[in-house]
């Protein structure tokens, strides 16, 4: 039976992180043990063969050179890293800009509340400044009459 080693093993081995390990196995770049379907493997469990690391070295080495097999898989664990940074940070700004819409659509909301609250106050005011006029008409005294 073929020895295998634990994801944070074959990272080690590689210079990659662990989830550029689980991608080289779902791209079966990597081989390892068959995990059970629909279940999570145990914590630390032997998921990748030492075989297929080092099939996957020798290809890399054969291709162009052993010293840049580090480099290159560190480049793309670094292109993986930015892809998911960049992803959360889109879902951030989507999230931001819906909570942006709400609050605007709030906004738009208590605007024209309160503008129709200063009609409604102006209103008022006209009105009442009307009925101060007539009371002042008829209580008040009358400067025409002669006595």
């Amino acid at each position: 039976m073929d020895e295998a080693v634990t994801i944070r093993d074959a990272a080690t081995r590689l210079g990659v992180s662990r989830q550029r390990i689980n991608q080289m196995l779902k791209a079966r770049d990597l081989y390892g043990p068959p995990q059970p379907s629909g279940t999570r493997a145990p914590r630390n469990a032997p998921r990748v063969f030492v075989s297929s690391l080092e099939s996957w070295e020798a290809g890399h080495a054969g291709r162009r050179g052993g010293s840049h097999t580090v480099s290159e898989a560190t480049l793309r664990d670094d292109a993986y890293r930015m892809k998911l940074a960049l992803d959360v940070a889109r879902d951030q700004l989507t999230m931001e800009r819906r909570q942006n819409e709400k609050l605007t659509g709030l906004l738009a909301d208590a605007v024209a509340a309160l503008q129709a609250e200063h009609e409604m106050a102006r209103k008022a005011e006209r009105i009442t400044e009307e009925y101060a006029a007539i009371a002042t008409n008829h209580l008040g005294p009358d400067i025409h009459e002669v006595p």
